[in-house]
Formats: structure tokens, sequence, C-alpha cells
């Protein structure tokens, strides 16, 4: 019987997300010396080791978010199909799941830092 985790990949996007954006904000302050500030410091213009950080927002949203919906998706079918007695859990799991995403994009959304407009600026 294959026990399905996809549900964990679905509660760690969320927060994966936002960290990302916060992980290229650091960066551009670690090579600018200053923190970035809003159509003035263009995150993919500034140089530094740590700047490939400026990828990782992209690739999670365009490859990242499709994969954790179904992974989330596959792991509650695959234990309602094979009758599972996690089922429960794992559907739960993805409540909780889309809970935290929900979150993440009003998080996001608000932006108490800018930091998602200074990175799509």
């Amino acid at each position: 019987m294959i026990k399905p985790r996809g549900t964990y990949a679905l509660i760690a996007y969320g927060p994966l997300l936002i960290l990302s954006f916060y992980a290229t904000w650091l960066a551009g302050r670690v090579s600018l010396g200053y923190w970035p500030q809003s159509s003035i410091d263009d995150p993919k213009f500034i140089e530094g080791f740590w700047m490939w950080t400026y990828f990782i927002p992209w690739i999670l949203h365009v490859v990242g978010f499709p994969l954790a919906l179904i992974l989330g998706a596959a792991s509650v079918s695959i234990s309602i199909l094979e009758d599972s007695p996690e089922w429960k859990t794992r559907l739960v799991e993805a409540i909780i799941g889309i809970g935290v995403l929900v979150f993440a994009f009003i998080f996001i959304a608000w932006d108490p830092q800018r930091v998602v407009e200074w990175y799509l600026d």
C-alpha cells in the first residue's frame, strides 16, 4: 500500500512562496548594502552571488503551484481509491493546505514591506 504524502507539498507551498520573495529581497540587501527600493533597484539587474534567488519565486509560481495542487489532489484521490484508513487525514491535510495557500495569497496581496511589488516592478 502506497502512503501518499502529496498534501505536505500543498501545505508547504504557500510559506515557501512567501519566503522566496523575501529571500530575494534579502539577497538584494546583501548585494546592494541597503534595502532595495521599488522602482529604483530592479532585482534582475542587481549583481551579486546571492541574486540567483531571483529565479526561485518564478520557478515556484510557474512549476510549484500546479505541482503542489496535483500532488495534493493525487494524495487524497489515491488514499480514497485504495480505501486507506488515512484518507480522512489526507483530506484534512488538503483542506489545511488550501487554507494556507489562500492565506499566502492574501499576504502577498497585502505585501506589508512591498517586497512583491519590488520584485514585480
